[in-house]
């Protein structure tokens, strides 16, 4: 069973202190070198959570002290954070879309975490919301001065997401492909598709009056793989070196229509190229 290490007060900070002098480094590049998740580091920092004995022998090896006054504690089992496991649906999917367009799922420090363009701020909020109502998780929002990160840590999710929809951990390129159970439905793949796009997706006007849609990725194989199932949804696609392009204005207004893209980004700048075609809006 686990050996857990208590730690009187002053000690634990000690300990990190000399911790922290020898590995000149932040605390956020450090601890996945200990194969732990940040939310578990600090909470050993903290003196929430007692340290497990072979991170604790880790670091008092880093740290070159002597500790005498420690207490050893066997539990049953590491406490591991719950989840609710979501069931497929369209919101899943279009998760799953976000996930394998701009986001990211580390085994290392089990991470989830999202990217975009920080003035997208609609979207943001947009998302934040969905993730927390689908996988029951809190994500930690932050801004700087070009980009917004939604994130959070739980090695349950990150397993989950892993093992029932093949979300690669790490580097996605060669890796990312359109999950299974996503295919099954068509809603599914409508849904997973919206979240791809409003990620990796572009809507633009060329010569005034001509639109233009494309989805990005530097995975030429799922690229590919995207291509041929918007094939099957009958839209005609053009690819590119790391982008498929849609040019008939028909299938970009039904994209818009079947699709139901969330991005405001990309609803504005439809919008504008339906003023100036004086057609009727037809998203949602």
């Amino acid at each position: 069973m686990p050996v857990f290490i208590k730690l009187e007060n002053e000690v634990r900070k000690n300990l990190f202190y000399e911790v922290k002098a020898k590995i000149d480094k932040s605390w956020d590049k450090f601890y996945p070198e200990l194969k732990i998740s940040r939310g578990s580091f600090f909470n050993y920092l903290s003196g929430r959570g007692d340290i497990p004995e072979e991170v604790y022998l880790q670091l008092l090896k880093i740290s070159k002290i002597d500790i005498n006054n420690i207490k050893r504690i066997i539990k049953d089992k590491y406490s591991e954070k719950s989840i609710t496991k979501p069931s497929m649906s369209n919101l899943l999917a279009e998760i799953l879309g976000v996930i394998n367009g701009d986001g990211h799922v580390n085994n290392t420090n089990y991470e989830i975490s999202i990217v975009g363009n920080r003035l997208e701020e609609e979207y943001y909020l947009y998302l934040d919301k969905l993730l927390e109502r689908i996988l029951k998780l809190k994500f930690r929002l932050t801004i700087n001065d070009s980009a917004f990160k939604l994130r959070t840590y739980s090695k349950n999710m990150v397993i989950f997401l892993n093992s029932e929809f093949g979300l690669p951990f790490g580097n996605k390129i060669g890796k990312l492909k359109i999950p299974k159970k996503v295919l099954k439905r068509r809603s599914w793949i409508l849904s997973y598709l919206r979240g791809l796009f409003d990620t990796d997706g572009c809507f633009h006007i060329r010569r005034e009056k001509d639109p233009m849609l494309s989805i990005a990725s530097a995975d030429k194989r799922y690229l590919g793989e995207v291509k041929k199932t918007l094939e099957n949804f009958g839209f005609h696609v053009v690819r590119g070196q790391k982008r498929i392009f849609i040019y008939q204005k028909d299938d970009i207004k039904r994209f818009f229509k079947e699709v139901k893209p969330a991005n405001s980004k990309h609803l504005k700048k439809y919008q504008i190229y339906l003023s100036l075609n004086k057609a009727p809006l037809v998203y949602r």
